[in-house]
């Protein structure tokens, strides 16, 4: 019984220590189109000379658990629920907080991923064109 203990110590401190990590990373091929469908249609002006770029990180214990991260978030990205989709919002929140534009166009995401079974750290790089609403109809 008394090996027992020091082994699965040492088995447990070594499966802490061993650590994953991903990184993810999408971009256009090809030229760039934007779609909607909506009842109301939007004017959208976008200014391809001024990039917009922000960022996020978040440490989440067991995959749910937020240990630190942020706080304020843009509504309409990311999906709102994975730590990835709240880092990505949070990300246009930080890309546009001091900016004038209204809308984020063609945000391009970089998802970094690394940890442990316990505990993961995820950033969230985006970048994207300003984008003025004209008017809405």
């Amino acid at each position: 019984m008394k090996k027992i203990i020091p082994n699965i110590l040492i088995g447990s401190t070594l499966l802490f220590l061993v650590s994953c990590s991903s990184i993810s990373q999408k971009e256009f091929v090809s030229e760039l189109s934007v779609q909607t469908t909506s009842s109301l249609n939007a004017e959208i002006e976008v200014d391809f000379n001024k990039v917009l770029t922000g960022e996020s990180k978040s440490q989440v214990l067991f995959s749910v658990i937020q240990l630190e991260g942020p706080s304020m978030f843009a509504d309409g990205y990311g999906d709102g629920f994975s730590s990835a989709g709240k880092n990505k919002s949070a990300a246009v929140y930080n890309a546009m907080e001091n900016s004038d534009a209204d809308v984020l166009v063609a945000p391009k995401y970089i998802v970094k991923s690394k940890g442990n079974p316990f505990i993961t750290t995820v950033e969230v790089s985006v970048t994207g064109y300003a984008g003025y609403i004209k008017s809405i109809k």
